[in-house]
């Protein structure tokens, strides 16, 4: 039984980042990565130069495609 507080959402409604993997050649930028960011939440990447950051952001923007998993968004 759900408890009545908690909304229900959509799944369409979330970016979902799945087992996400990205290389450029033979350097390897993401590996494994997993990210659910429902409707309502705020997301912060924060790392070093050169980690994935921005690489990131396009594989969630849909501006790159990654080499393994899956990225969903709304």
């Amino acid at each position: 039984m759900r408890a009545h507080n908690t909304p229900q959402y959509d799944l369409s409604d979330q970016l979902r980042i799945d087992d996400v993997s990205h290389s450029y050649g033979d350097r390897r930028v993401l590996s494994g990565v997993s990210i659910l960011v429902g409707p309502g939440q705020r997301l912060a990447i924060i790392g070093e130069n050169g980690v994935g950051k921005s690489t990131l952001l396009r594989l969630a923007a849909g501006s790159e495609i990654p080499d393994a998993g899956r990225v969903g968004r709304p």
